[in-house]
């Protein structure tokens, strides 16, 4: 096992041989920085909740969008930004050999239009972002296939929810993390199919309970404590008039009450948490119905990853966050489905073969959005390559300065703050 010491924290981190071995088929080197480095430089490019009023530069008229309007960065609306009348290429350059990659990246993205949010398919949803097929939700983020609900962050395939985390399948929940199939739930966490429930923990297949930690398959409980439905009704209803009592001795019974030590289920080999059905992965966190990835954060049916954040359906990625159903892409944001073989690429949907490049769309064989016939795309590419190598860019991500965002904008603020 190979050790080394990260440049930007000078931490010591070591490299196995998976890692190894996903290297050599990626074609990549060997990392200069330890994971959460990695993740900390990956995540500043993701701003999922912070939302400004500022103008469309294609029509001025105003719109939504994530990127602040004293950004240098231009904006469309999304009625413009998916029209078919105007192509990222136009925005194309030559690449200058005297001069660092990265810096002509930026150049490139300060020119080229970028999405103002990043929706689609929604209706009554304008105040959302990283979302698909949502309908009037409003504040919602990260959040695909839900209705009616808003204030909340990763919520899929739900209605009527409001301020939860981490939800799916869930309907009239409030205040809810980790929750799955959840029907009228208030502050519960770590719940799944459960009805009617109020702070409750890790409960499965419950109804009618309050204040309860690690029950299976009950009903009318309250902090564990079996009761018939008139004693219960009339404990619920003095509850309900004084909150703070119950909320003080849930506290108490959580003293006493065992805690899994993480909330994976049917995994194999794999080292996380609230990992589901996956196999072989290392260093994994809500990660579903995946195998052999490491270091991979909020995706579902994935394979042969690493380092990826918002990894829905992919496939032998690497360094890349919230660009989901590709194949083969390295160091990418936000590049869209059916994607493959980008490198150092962002915003780029249906397009394959591509380096460097910002808004493509359904375009192959392209260079700092200026396009090649294949011959020469190959042969540029790999002059490039080595151009990076020797100016010591090749293999690293974007460095943090050239994200469009504020870091206090982005999730990285989160969880590496400042």
């Amino acid at each position: 096992m190979l050790q080394k010491q990260c440049k930007s924290c000078s931490t010591p981190f070591n490299i196995a041989p998976e890692d190894e071995r996903f290297y050599k088929r990626a074609q990549v080197p060997p990392p200069t920085h330890c994971p959460a480095c990695r993740e900390r430089r990956r995540l500043a490019w993701r701003n999922e909740r912070t939302l400004y009023a500022r103008k469309c530069d294609r029509t001025g008229e105003p719109t939504i969008s994530y990127i602040s309007p004293d950004k240098p960065i231009p904006v469309y609306s999304l009625e413009e930004w998916f029209k078919d009348d105007w192509d990222a290429r136009d925005f194309g350059q030559e690449i200058d050999w005297n001069r660092p990659f990265f810096e002509q990246f930026r150049e490139l993205l300060e020119r080229t239009p970028h999405i103002p949010l990043l929706i689609g398919d929604s209706e009554n949803s304008k105040y959302t972002n990283f979302g698909w097929c949502n309908k009037n939700c409003y504040m919602v983020a990260a959040a695909d296939y839900n209705e009616d609900s808003f204030y909340s962050g990763y919520l899929w395939s739900s209605r009527d929810c409001c301020d939860c985390f981490f939800a799916d399948n869930c309907e009239l929940c409030y205040e809810c993390v980790d929750c799955e199939k959840c029907y009228d739930a208030n502050h519960c966490q770590r719940c799944k199919n459960s009805n009617n429930c109020w702070y409750c923990e890790d409960c499965i297949g419950c109804n009618e309970c309050i204040a309860c930690i690690n029950l299976r398959n009950t009903r009318y409980c309250i902090l564990n404590e079996q009761l018939n439905k008139e004693d219960y009704i009339k404990r619920k209803a003095e509850i309900i008039a004084n909150p703070t009592t119950i909320t003080d001795q849930l506290l108490k019974l959580r003293q006493t009450e065992p805690v899994k030590a993480t909330n994976n289920s049917k995994c194999e080999d794999s080292v996380g948490n609230n990992l589901h059905n996956c196999s072989r992965c290392f260093q994994c966190f809500d990660l579903l119905e995946s195998q052999d990835c490491r270091y991979v954060t909020y995706g579902t049916k994935s394979k042969d990853c690493m380092d990826l954040n918002g990894a829905p359906e992919c496939e032998l990625q690497y360094e890349c966050v919230a660009s989901p159903s590709s194949y083969s892409c390295r160091f990418c944001t936000s590049c869209w489905v059916k994607s493959s073989y980008l490198t150092y690429s962002h915003l780029c949907r249906a397009s394959q073969n591509c380096f460097g490049c910002i808004s493509l769309y359904r375009n192959k064989h392209c260079i700092l959005n200026k396009q090649y016939s294949e011959e020469k795309y190959k042969e540029l590419e790999s002059r490039l390559i080595a151009h990076m190598q020797k100016t010591g860019e090749w293999g690293e991500f974007f460095p943090i300065e050239t994200s469009p965002f504020n870091y206090e904008e982005t999730v990285a603020m989160d969880y590496y703050p400042q």
